[in-house]
Formats: C-alpha cells, sequence, structure tokens
C-alpha cells in the first residue's frame, strides 16, 4: 500500500520555521500535533481504499439475493 512518507511537505517545513523563529513551545507542540494527526486520517483513507477495492463484487451475469430488508425500510422512508 502506498503512503507519501510526508503530505504537503512545504507547508509543514514553512510553519515549522515559523514557529521556530516567531512561535511558543506550545504552538509548535500543536502543530506536530496536527502534523500527526493528517497523517492518520490521510492513512486511514489510503486504507480504506485498499479495503473496498478488495471487497468482492457479483459478476455480470450473477444476481444479487434480495432478502427483502430494503423494501419496510423504504416504506418507512417515505412515510416519514
Amino acid at each position: 500500500m502506498y503512503m507519501p512518507q510526508d503530505i504537503f511537505a512545504d507547508f509543514w517545513k514553512r510553519w515549522n520555521e515559523f514557529e521556530a523563529l516567531h512561535g511558543e513551545e506550545s504552538t509548535f507542540r500543536e502543530m506536530l500535533r496536527l502534523k500527526r494527526t493528517v497523517r492518520m486520517a490521510a492513512h486511514a483513507i489510503v486504507e480504506a481504499k485498499a479495503e473496498i477495492a478488495t471487497l468482492k463484487r457479483p459478476c455480470a451475469g450473477q444476481q444479487v439475493e434480495d432478502s427483502g430488508m430494503m423494501q419496510p425500510e423504504s416504506k418507512r422512508m417515505r412515510i416519514a
């Protein structure tokens, strides 16, 4: 699975430089926390896409069984 090592590297580099020159320790830590959060979110998206790609889909000519579960819910949605 491909995951870029650093998303928006130039953005993070500039923010890092700004915080080093003008920020305080708390704002620098907040920047690092946000960077980790963005990386984790991007990684979760990549994993979700990979999982979706591996799901088995019906092939052409196959029929998906309809157990009738959607019909009552559709009626409820129309009434409500």
